[in-house]
């Protein structure tokens, strides 16, 4: 989530998107974010101290960004059925892992399936 509003600001820094197309994202991106928190698709986790040092040691084994490892950790944590992503890397760190993990690029009837 954060790294789809670090995303979005940085596109509306580099003028490729308005102020009024960026405030409509983040206002969209934020209604069905709690639409979701609501309905259980979705919970949105504090950061621990232990969900920080677990995310430490994925990124000494795996090699990725603290916000990858975080992402896979609280997975992990949650013990989630699956993991999304289309980020090709952190897929495949997340399958090293022992997480079912698929690109919603790719895997869409299987994901639709589920």
């Amino acid at each position: 989530m954060g790294e789809l509003i670090g995303t979005l600001d940085r596109r509306r820094q580099q003028k490729r998107l308005s102020e009024a197309e960026y405030s409509s994202a983040i206002q969209t991106f934020s209604d069905e974010t709690l639409q979701m928190a609501e309905h259980g698709s979705i919970r949105i986790m504090p950061v621990t101290g232990k969900l920080l040092t677990d995310s430490w040691r994925i990124i000494i084994r795996e090699h990725i960004y603290q916000a990858d490892a975080l992402q896979i950790a609280s997975c992990k944590e949650e013990e989630c059925d699956i993991f999304l992503s289309a980020d090709r890397q952190l897929r495949q760190a997340a399958i090293r892992q022992k997480i079912h993990a698929l690109d919603p690029e790719k895997d869409g009837k299987k994901i639709t399936s589920l």
